[in-house]
């Protein structure tokens, strides 16, 4: 997302009056741009030299650091679980609107059903 001269000059403004907000958004930039060029060695480096600052992106900093090796992973590699994540919401609102299946082959069969009435669907779209 690229800023606009206006909106550089109220981050420019919101510096001089905070500099806890200054801190913050410097933080904030380090690791989105991080992310964004999935360079692990610069979150890893930004997330170490954060210094708490008494503000709500401290509860984030800690879940980061805790899960870095995760997150270094995910920016690392290609691999996502996207696919199966699809699959199991699938699943879950077939259980929800169902309320529940007595036969549990008529349920697998359903989750079939509902798999390749997904398929036909994004096949359509792509051709």
């Amino acid at each position: 997302m690229s800023l606009t001269s206006k909106s550089i000059n109220l981050v420019a403004k919101s510096f001089d009056l905070s500099p806890e907000f200054r801190a913050a958004y410097e933080v904030y930039q380090e690791i989105i741009g991080a992310v964004r060029k999935r360079d692990a060695s610069a979150l890893a480096a930004a997330l170490e030299s954060y210094r708490s600052l008494g503000n709500q992106m401290d509860q984030s900093i800690k879940t980061l650091k805790k899960y870095k090796r995760q997150v270094i992973n995910a920016l690392r590699y290609e691999y996502s679980n996207g696919f199966l994540e699809g699959i199991n919401g699938i699943i879950k609102k077939i259980k929800n609107t169902a309320y529940g299946y007595t036969n549990w082959n008529n349920f697998i069969n359903r989750i079939f059903l509902e798999r390749v009435r997904f398929r036909a669907k994004s096949s359509k779209a792509a051709a």
